[in-house]
């Protein structure tokens, strides 16, 4: 277990893509289905966690813990198990993840056919665009846009087009009707691209999101899913529809501070 890589096998892998291209969208974005991100993308999902069982100390507490909740015996305790157990056991805060359904019902309840998603991030909208005729994918991360490639490959999926640029300045020239993402949240989660040099920089970045939207003549509705306290006022009032999704306790990936604020679905019309 020297790299802690760790294998699913292909029918649950399968068997999960299946219950995301089933189930009707939902307006939540509590999920507890992520077999699918964790495997294909473990090697930037888990890097730090990974970094960290290789100190004894932080391993042995890993372990510890993982045998106290799950009831296990050590030798018992799959290498998932204690990666998982980070979080869980609040000893490192990682990323987070997305559900896709909630990305299923925004296109079925603005019956969007084609949807550019400029920070697409780990994939998990991928796995809630089966009804789409085209997904268009984009992240600036090059080995996350490389394991969604491995996921589409994988599922054999037709319907995405991904790309690998900076969205602060990258427009595809597909006629899409709308944008759906999920920016990442300031400086909160440390991604393997550079993080934001102060929060100016970032409402430049979320306001070029904009300019791409109001651009984009063929484009009519654009969602976006934020930490309330990450979007500006201004912006806010422009909002057709918000929806709460959670009451999120989102910690700092490194510090562990606890920023409570509501996580909130825009949705901006032209």
């Amino acid at each position: 277990m020297n790299n802690w890589h760790f294998e699913i096998d292909k029918k649950s892998l399968i068997n999960e893509y299946t219950y995301f291209c089933k189930v009707p969208g939902e307006l939540s974005i509590k999920s507890r289905r992520n077999l699918i991100v964790k495997y294909f993308q473990q090697d930037t999902f888990f890097k730090t966690e990974k970094m960290l069982l290789n100190n004894d100390e932080i391993r042995s507490k890993i372990i510890k813990n993982r045998m106290k909740y799950l009831h296990k015996d050590e030798d018992n305790l799959t290498i998932l198990d204690i990666l998982q157990g980070f979080k869980r056991s609040g000893i490192y805060f990682g990323y987070s993840h997305f559900n896709p359904l909630l990305f299923k019902w925004f296109i079925n309840k603005f019956n969007s056919k084609i949807c550019y998603d400029p920070c697409g991030g780990w994939g998990h909208r991928l796995l809630g665009s089966n009804e789409l005729q085209l997904y268009i994918y984009n992240d600036l991360s090059y080995h996350t846009y490389e394991n969604v490639n491995r996921i589409i490959d994988f599922f054999n999926i037709q319907n995405v087009k991904t790309f690998n640029n900076d969205a602060y300045i990258f427009e595809p020239e597909y006629d899409y009707d709308s944008m759906f993402t999920c920016p990442p949240y300031f400086n909160v989660e440390k991604y393997e691209c550079n993080d934001f040099i102060d929060i100016d920089e970032y409402n430049l970045f979320i306001e070029s999101l904009f300019v791409a939207f109001e651009r984009k003549n063929s484009c009519n509705t654009f969602g976006l899913v934020i930490r309330e306290d990450m979007l500006d006022e201004s912006i806010k009032h422009y909002a057709k529809h918000s929806y709460i999704l959670s009451n999120a306790t989102a910690k700092h990936i490194n510090s562990g501070n606890e920023h409570k604020n509501l996580e909130i679905l825009y949705i901006f019309k032209k």
